[in-house]
């Protein structure tokens, strides 16, 4: 039995993916909407790595009406359909999860909140640490003891820091809502009761039964307001209470039914994630499936080519002493290969949001503004630039790239005058072969490496 638990709201990841990620407009080759999947598996992957060996449950809201919405038809009735463009991305999102080996659910008739409550309670009585991923505060009514809670911006929560967040102790939280309401779920609450007056009658009189009792002592119309509204009162509590007793699909403390590495490799292909094929055919590569891999590793590509690929070694720069050490190599090196990731192919519009580097057998990459869920915290892009400046301005230090003319025109919008250039790929795959339609860096990295690229979208998010 793992030793800990983490219940991961996937609902709540799923409509933040596809907001944080919708300026961004993520597809596949075929223009299939990927920016909601992309950042829901990119979170999960962020949470095996912060939490290895514990095992993850992704819970989803199911479709249509749920037990709330007979207590109360206008539940939730204030909300706009989801967009097409989320819908669509949901099944594949579904297929990927359990491909990759998660325990899934999503049961009809209730809430992924209510779900996790029954999980939350039941390993509370296995003694199970559980932590529960998710930002939403009705979930706080559950922290105490073994069990936390880890909000998107990666705060976890105990039982003292709900306290100091929502003024009020977790067993209090429930009280605190209904006293409250909800306006995004459609739950009424009492009229003109904000969370101020609410912590202050719970402070002094316990709960909601309590404040109801004690309701004769409170003056002025917010008083009044609180004995005319009772029903409402009363409602709003049943609406936001949680379920303790969801019919769960199986016994989600069985082992975890394991990783369809096949399926993962199509549905990967499929929707155009590179970067996790990637890591799936390091994963792979001692395994006889080289026909499925096909699409991400050309079988035609010689020995050669393999090797010079597994020859390098990758870093990432984000820590101010590793980037000094970066320049420190870069100012002693008499070239180097760059590459500028940008965030849109008109260079007079274009911003960077990160910088590839190559020397030697080493390569690096230094994020300046990537903008995920998740995200790694960066360096600033300004200062980043401005110490950057007089390397790239050198005449005596070669800079090699490809299509570096595009580059030139980024850095010169920032007053860097790219100087020094000895190589351009891009020239030179043209001086090879005039006629061929297409010089671009994936075409000939497939062309003269035998080697998928990864895709912007898998790098900068």
């Amino acid at each position: 039995m793992a030793q800990q638990l983490i219940l991961v709201d996937g609902s709540a990841y799923l409509f933040r993916s596809y907001f944080s990620t919708l300026s961004q407009n993520l597809s596949n080759d075929k223009g299939f909407p990927t920016g909601a999947m992309f950042g829901v598996i990119n979170a999960i992957k962020h949470l095996q790595r912060q939490y290895q060996g514990a095992k993850l449950i992704m819970i989803f809201d199911s479709k249509g009406s749920n037990f709330r919405h007979q207590i109360y038809p206008q539940y939730k009735a204030n909300r706009k359909p989801a967009d097409e463009s989320l819908i669509v991305q949901i099944e594949p999102l579904y297929q990927i999860i359990r491909a990759m080996g998660f325990h899934f659910i999503c049961e009809e008739g209730v809430e992924a909140d209510d779900v996790i409550a029954t999980l939350a309670k039941l390993a509370h009585e296995k003694n199970i640490k559980t932590i529960i991923a998710s930002s939403d505060k009705d979930l706080f009514q559950l922290v105490g003891g073994h069990i936390k809670q880890l909000n998107m911006k990666g705060t976890l929560y105990d039982a003292e820091m709900v306290k100091e967040k929502m003024g009020v102790r977790p067993h209090q939280i429930l009280d605190l809502l209904a006293l409250t309401g909800d306006a995004s779920d459609n739950i009424p609450g009492v009229p003109s009761v904000g969370p101020k007056t609410a912590i202050k009658w719970l402070q002094l009189y316990g709960d909601i039964e309590g404040v109801k009792a004690n309701a004769n002592k409170i003056d002025g119309k917010v008083g009044e307001k609180l004995r005319e509204s009772f029903d409402l009162l009363n409602l709003s509590y049943q609406l936001v209470e949680l379920k303790f007793d969801v019919d769960l699909p199986f016994n989600v403390f069985d082992d975890e039914p394991g990783e369809n590495t096949e399926e993962l490799i199509g549905l990967y292909t499929e929707y155009g994630f590179s970067m996790w094929l990637k890591q799936l055919a390091d994963q792979v590569k001692e395994k006889p499936i080289t026909k499925t891999i096909e699409p991400l590793v050309s079988e035609s590509q010689d020995q050669k080519s393999t090797l010079l690929l597994e020859e390098f070694t990758q870093t990432l720069i984000l820590k101010q002493a590793d980037f000094e050490s970066l320049l420190k190599q870069l100012s002693e090196s008499t070239s180097f290969v760059f590459d500028l990731e940008t965030n849109s192919l008109d260079y007079m519009n274009a911003e960077i949001v990160g910088l590839v580097f190559l020397l030697d057998k080493q390569s690096y990459y230094l994020p300046v503004a990537h903008d995920y869920l998740d995200a790694p915290e960066q360096l600033s892009r300004q200062s980043v630039m401005k110490s950057l400046k007089p390397i790239l301005e050198s005449q005596v230090i070669g800079k090699i790239g490809q299509n570096l003319k595009y580059d030139a025109h980024i850095l010169a919008n920032i007053g860097i005058d790219l100087s020094g250039i000895v190589d351009d790929t891009m020239i030179k795959s043209y001086c090879l072969n005039s006629v061929a339609t297409r010089h671009n860096m994936d075409d000939l990295s497939e062309h003269y490496l035998g080697h998928k690229t990864i895709h912007y979208a898998d790098v900068a998010g």
